[in-house]
């Protein structure tokens, strides 16, 4: 069985912990939108006696490496995602990091219509 996970160099950094895991290996990731994933490989994972990789959508609810619970939405609405190669996991991670580029322009798009609402009452008032 294949422990080492090739992740690609852009989510290294991202990469928090590295473990056993129930006769396996575990990685947890964290971004700074606070979704990570946990991508195992144990005899209970799915995928396992294929040599592949599970995957599951975490979100952190506080600084420790775990500080986190499995989450359900988005790409992961149904389960945890299984029989993943490398590949596999690598474009899920990029999927996850996204998330956070969603929602960031989200956010600052509330915030301008926020503000454009705010100077439209004070240019009202003014009137």
């Amino acid at each position: 069985m294949n422990t080492e996970l090739k992740v690609n160099d852009e989510y290294k950094q991202y990469l928090i912990k590295k473990g056993e895991l129930d006769d396996g290996v575990q990685y947890i990731f964290k971004f700074p939108n606070d979704y990570g994933a946990s991508v195992i490989k144990t005899r209970y994972s799915y995928g396992y006696k294929q040599d592949l990789w599970e995957m599951g959508l975490i979100f952190f609810v506080g600084d420790g490496d775990r500080d986190w619970h499995l989450t359900y939405e988005r790409d992961f609405e149904d389960d945890v995602k299984g029989y993943l190669t490398d590949e596999e996991v690598n474009r899920l991670l990029e999927k996850i990091i996204e998330y956070w580029e969603e929602e960031d322009k989200w956010v600052t798009l509330k915030i301008l219509k926020r503000l454009l609402k705010i100077r439209n009452e004070e240019e009202e008032s003014v009137n």
